[in-house]
């Protein structure tokens, strides 16, 4: 195998609806976190079993770690054959993030500032984390993607950690796919990746703030091994097998994550990001390796729709989720579980809405914009 082998693959829609489940994951999680914290007197915490079952963020990230370095192998490791082309694939995924960051950085700035207004004294969890002061030097540090190293830590946004993660993997992929000229590369090279960025998490003390871009590094180069081997000429196995097999995964992921399996198996004995990992690459390859089954067509549309949008879903969920929070404090809830359910349905929509608002007005223009900008660095460095 060797990289003019792989096609360009522009769309693989299992791919897309595991991006939506990722998303999902994650603005289940961090509602429920907002539901947790007690906002009356008599106030408690919520119980629902079904929603429990998908409190699931941190997998979520995990799998949306995986899907990158899964997704740009397969759409990049045909087109990057020197140094020369390390430069516009940095433009071309500097403008996939960084714009849409910056413009929801701008939003959360506006909303904190409305936000200190009713809870400037309040020091109740979730709460205290959108009343901390700042300065324009930090400001300046998120917008540098540079603040898991620098600090400080959830300033902003709490759900914001993972982005200069994200970005610092794609510092390291052109190096690795550079590297993985020929079948036995394409295995070595992402396990040296991934094992290197583990070992100095391991045996390693930097000055990072977070140290997450060495801890979960393997995941995204766990993706990277698994575009690198893909084969599109093989046919595509049974889509009800695949379906059973990512149903009965997340299942077993889902009831251990809500203690409701034996202790003995645990996270199978594993770390939880250890297992939260293997568990994002086994349904990637699964969601590679497996027709996409049938559907019927609206939920399909759907998942298309939620994970196309998933970034901007990402980048505006927790602005929802407090939304949710201050238009339930001007009422009075029965239970625990109703406010759940408020902030999570409330969550969902408008973060569903403003994902989609997002990625008309800013991911799209800045995708384009990228591509345009890098086809004028080719002509340029083509002869005439």
């Amino acid at each position: 195998m060797n990289r003019q082998a792989l096609p360009t693959v522009t769309h693989l829609a299992p791919l897309t609806w595991l991006r939506a489940l990722a998303a999902f994951l994650v603005v289940v999680s961090h509602s429920m976190r907002g539901a947790e914290v007690s906002y009356f007197p008599s106030d408690g915490e919520p119980t629902l079993l079904l929603v429990r079952l998908f409190d699931l963020g941190d997998f979520g990230v995990c799998l949306f770690f995986v899907l990158s370095g899964c997704t740009l192998t397969l759409s990049t490791h045909h087109r990057l054959k020197s140094l020369a082309g390390i430069g516009p694939f940095y433009l071309r995924r500097f403008m996939r993030i960084w714009p849409a960051f910056a413009v929801s950085l701008l939003v959360y700035l506006v909303f904190i500032s409305l936000f200190r207004l009713t809870y400037e004294e309040d020091q109740r969890p979730w709460v205290v984390a959108f009343t901390n002061r700042y300065s324009f030097e930090e400001v300046l540090r998120y917008l540098s993607l540079t603040y898991n190293i620098t600090g400080p830590r959830n300033l902003f946004n709490m759900a914001y950690w993972s982005l200069p993660v994200e970005f610092q993997y794609y510092l390291l992929l052109p190096f690795a796919l550079l590297l993985m000229n020929g079948r036995r590369a394409s295995l070595f090279i992402p396990i040296v990746f991934g094992a290197t960025l583990l070992g100095i998490d391991h045996f390693m003390t930097l000055p990072f703030d977070r140290t997450e871009v060495f801890r979960l590094g393997w995941t995204f180069f766990g993706g990277v091994l698994l575009g690198a081997l893909w084969n599109p000429q093989k046919a595509a196995l049974n889509p009800m097998a695949g379906a059973l097999l990512a149903i009965i995964f997340f299942v077993f992921l889902a009831l251990d994550e809500a203690d409701l399996l034996p202790l003995r198996i645990h996270h199978l004995g594993l770390s939880p990001v250890t297992h939260y990992g293997l568990t994002a690459v086994l349904l990637v390859a699964i969601g590679l390796h497996f027709r996409a089954p049938p559907l019927p067509q609206r939920f399909k549309e759907l998942l298309e729709g939620y994970g196309e949008v998933s970034y901007s879903i990402y980048l505006y969920h927790v602005l929802c989720i407090n939304g949710a929070i201050l238009i339930l404090n001007r009422g009075h809830w029965a239970t625990p579980n109703q406010k759940l359910l408020f902030i999570l349905i409330t969550a969902l929509l408008s973060s569903f809405f403003l994902g989609k608002i997002g990625y008309r007005l800013i991911e799209q223009p800045s995708i384009l914009l990228g591509r345009r900008w890098t086809m004028k660095m080719h002509e340029e460095k083509s002869p005439c």
